[in-house]
């Protein structure tokens, strides 16, 4: 079925069209290759076989099934060849019936009874009478994509792989975060971090609100599913903190925005769903959304 056949001896064979260029048919050269390769192949198999075989030195026990052993009359030829059935039926072939060299041995085969099929059994189920309810899903994420054709490229989009490593990298290195511990584990990841990267993303450690939040408990990446209506809000939280009654949702970015107010704009409504999901869970904490913003090196407070 290869529209190229490669043989060492007959070179290189192509496919051939129909002159209308519609229909795919084989080439005289095709044929001739596929009839080699055949041969190739049979040839192999003989010699495989005639190793395995001699190998024996007082007798050799050939154990195969056949349904008539008048199947195999007649002498070892190419059209024997050409039907492929066994390496037995080559002996079949070669060493008729009366052979003193060759004794057959015909034994009955064991035969497992026929599985009976159990009688089905058809289930009769109530139909379902209550009121239809749809449930729309929507992700805090979601809130901030914009609904335009983004521009295609097979490039590896950095920007986006540098955002996931960061996250990773919070949520996985142990605190306070360690030059050394974040080259490797960015290395090990494909990206090799920058003399920017590494000062953005160790300037977390400056930071005395999340140095204090990670002595608290904390969690990384929290997903969460919230039933608001006929709606499910669901998605993963950067970061999340306890501290009494005091809840405080973390959202990190690596965007290279220049102001705060840039970033509350963009962000606003996603840090929103946050809260007011988190606001389901636990009705009576107060909650306190920021962003961290890695190109400003500071926290962004939210006031929703």
């Amino acid at each position: 079925t290869s529209p190229v056949i490669i043989d060492g001896d007959l070179g290189i064979s192509f496919g051939s069209l129909t002159p209308d260029k519609k229909i795919k048919r084989t080439s005289r050269s095709h044929i001739a290759m596929r009839t080699k390769l055949f041969h190739d192949e049979i040839s192999e198999e003989m010699r495989v076989l005639y190793v395995a075989t001699t190998r024996a030195e007082k007798e050799l026990i050939l154990v195969d099934t056949i349904a008539k052993r008048e199947d195999f009359d007649g002498e070892l030829n190419h059209k024997a060849l050409l039907k492929r059935r066994s390496y037995t039926s080559w002996f079949l072939h070669t060493y008729p019936t009366g052979n003193e060299m060759i004794q057959y041995e015909k034994a009955s085969l064991y035969e497992r009874p026929a599985v009976k099929k159990k009688a089905s059994s058809q289930m009769e189920f109530d139909l379902y009478k209550k009121e239809d309810v749809e449930i729309l899903s929507q992700t805090a994420s979601g809130t901030k994509i914009h609904l335009n054709w983004r521009q295609f490229s097979l490039q590896k989009n950095l920007a986006t792989i540098r955002g996931t490593l960061f996250h990773e990298m919070a949520g996985q290195l142990p605190f306070p975060y360690k030059e050394k511990e974040v080259i490797n584990y960015a290395a090990k990841q494909g990206y090799t971090m920058s003399k920017t990267d590494l000062d953005q993303f160790l300037s977390l450690n400056d930071s005395t609100d999340y140095q204090k939040w990670m002595s608290l408990e904390h969690k990384f990446e929290l997903s969460y599913i919230v039933q608001e209506d006929n709606a499910l809000n669901h998605g993963f939280i950067d970061f999340i903190c306890w501290d009494g009654n005091n809840i405080i949702i973390g959202d990190f970015k690596t965007d290279g925005l220049d102001q705060d107010q840039e970033y509350i704009d963009t962000y606003a409504s996603q840090l929103n769903m946050y809260k007011e999901s988190i606001q389901k869970m636990y009705p009576d904490a107060s909650i306190q959304t920021s962003i961290y913003s890695f190109h400003l090196k500071k926290w962004i407070d939210l006031e929703l």
